[in-house]
């Protein structure tokens, strides 16, 4: 029988054309899992009652770009309707934080996670709660991940704390509710105020504050006089139709528009 000897070059060139095999067959089974989701459930008024429904479809990307501020705005609305009340079990409260956070409503996120009455976060406070429940009534386990989601928002929007592949991305949510934030995770430590914002990063990262990217070093780094009520209305992407209305395209145009009709920066 013949043997086969790799060397440490030929394993290498042989996982690389594995993996890639893998990534087209995902890419393949996530087109086909996109289509499928969007044949059978958009457009369907008898969901959109559901909160789950519309934080699914932002957070799995399953919407076209023009697709997503419309979701989003009616995920806010929903929530708002609901006397900021979360309506969700455990897949949609994995969802709901990223897809309200991301698309411009870390706000509601807030009023969501803070509003002292059933159910809520805030609500398990008051009640005395020192851990996470599994029911929203603390009926069951007082000590579970049902919605464990929260410790990840905290960290990754209202922080702006975001790793992905070794990389560090520093992007926070500036929301009017807050004076200020004060985050530390894995030698990253972020804090921000009405008008500063102060990062420490243990190796090269991104800083993006209202659209700008800053490609910083390994150090520590402060940003003054930021309009962040800019930053936090330009993630709402739903406030960019008036934008549109007026037959503005470039950022500069959109971000002086915006400055304009809200009249507060």
């Amino acid at each position: 029988m013949k043997e086969v000897y790799l060397t440490k070059e030929g394993l290498q060139e042989l996982k690389e054309k594995l993996d890639y095999m893998v990534t087209v067959r995902r890419m393949e089974c996530a087109e086909n899992i996109k289509k499928a989701w969007r044949d059978n459930y958009l457009n369907r008024p008898d969901y959109e009652k559901y909160q789950t429904y519309f934080a699914c479809a932002l957070y799995q990307g399953l919407l076209e770009e023009d697709e997503i501020p419309v979701f989003a705005e009616k995920l806010a609305n929903l929530v708002r309707e609901n006397d900021n009340h979360i309506d969700c079990g455990i897949l949609g409260t994995k969802y709901i934080f990223s897809a309200l956070s991301d698309n411009g409503y870390a706000d509601v996120a807030y009023d969501m996670v803070v509003n002292p009455t059933f159910p809520s976060y805030a609500h398990w406070i008051l009640s005395g709660m020192t851990t996470l429940a599994e029911s929203w009534s603390m009926n069951v386990s007082l000590n579970h991940h049902m919605f464990s989601e929260v410790d990840y928002w905290l960290y990754r929007h209202l922080g702006g704390i975001q790793l992905k592949n070794g990389e560090i991305t520093i992007k926070p949510s500036f929301i009017p509710q807050l004076d200020w934030v004060h985050v530390t995770h894995k030698g990253i430590d972020v804090y921000w105020d009405k008008k500063t914002l102060k990062v420490v990063v243990p190796k090269e990262a991104d800083i993006i504050i209202n659209d700008n990217k800053y490609h910083v070093e390994k150090g520590e780094y402060t940003y003054d006089d930021i309009c962040f009520r800019c930053d936090y209305l330009n993630r709402r992407r739903c406030s960019v139709r008036q934008v549109l209305r007026k037959g503005i395209r470039t950022r500069r145009q959109k971000n002086t528009c915006i400055r304009r009709y809200f009249n507060k920066c």
